[in-house]
């Protein structure tokens, strides 16, 4: 099985599914046929995974491609576990448990085992890692929200590689995105006025970096607890204000609900 293919057009799909639009396996694998059993497989689990019914082991596969050699419900992406509260080691940070899962890869809440620090640890999923196009997109979007320092925008603590998995640590944010708040809330005029000046200065730090957030949603809008700020999420499809149109970084959407604590 060509893995690096099959990661390009999983790589496709999702980011066509950021943007609203259905591509289905048999349209992904018009040109290669040889490759529809796979990808469907892939895509059916990716979705399975994003509802629950999953474990993450069951997607992972190391980028050399010999399969799923982690133990039973440990994701084939991290090191063994070192102690027995966790489910396996990436980098210097103890993983703790899946957060939530896209279509490209998988949130942990995990512990910097140096600084005793919680984060939530973003990884690409191996198939999707072996391709060097994802890869890039992954980093350059870490690297464009790494830049963003400011109480509006999520932190970015590090961007590395271990194992061949790419991965970037962020703040391990308490509370909800205000799409889930939404669900069970009708917000008041002053309540309104609130997030449109938290996300105004969040946005305007980033466009004096010279980056266009292109994505702002309530689903991409965490609503802090307790200090009750709101962060600006996912840069995955940053623009440069600059310069020929295209993404800084691809679209990975992970879900704000892999940020909750």
């Amino acid at each position: 099985m060509d893995t690096k293919h099959v990661g390009e057009l999983l790589l496709r799909w999702e980011e066509a599914r950021a943007r609203g639009r259905v591509l289905s396996p048999e349209r992904l694998c018009a040109s290669c046929p040889e490759l529809l059993g796979e990808v469907r497989k892939r895509i059916q689990a990716l979705q399975s995974l994003a509802g629950g019914t999953l474990s993450p082991g069951d997607l992972t596969q190391h980028p050399g491609g010999a399969g799923n050699s982690g133990a039973p419900g440990r994701p084939a992406c991290l090191a063994p576990p070192q102690a027995p509260d966790e489910i396996g080691r990436l980098g210097p940070y103890r993983v703790l448990k899946v957060l939530g899962s896209g279509g490209m890869g998988l949130v942990f809440h995990a512990e910097d085992s140096q600084l005793h620090r919680p984060v939530a640890l973003k990884v690409l999923l191996p198939a999707i890692a072996a391709n060097p196009d994802a890869r890039q997109r992954f980093l350059r979007e870490a690297r464009a929200a790494a830049a963003l320092q400011h109480d509006n925008i999520v932190t970015i603590y590090q961007v590395g590689e271990d194992r061949g998995v790419p991965f970037l640590a962020m703040e391990l944010l308490k509370g909800e995105s205000l799409e889930q708040w939404l669900e069970r809330n009708r917000p008041t005029i002053p309540q309104v006025l609130w997030v449109a000046r938290e996300v105004a200065t969040g946005l305007a730090a980033a466009h004096q970096r010279g980056l266009i957030h292109r994505d702002i949603k309530p689903a991409n809008l965490w609503l802090e607890a307790p200090r009750g700020r709101v962060k600006i999420l996912d840069f995955g499809l940053a623009l440069p204000s600059r310069g020929k149109p295209g993404p800084v970084a691809g679209a990975f959407p992970f879900g704000p609900r892999a940020m909750c604590a």
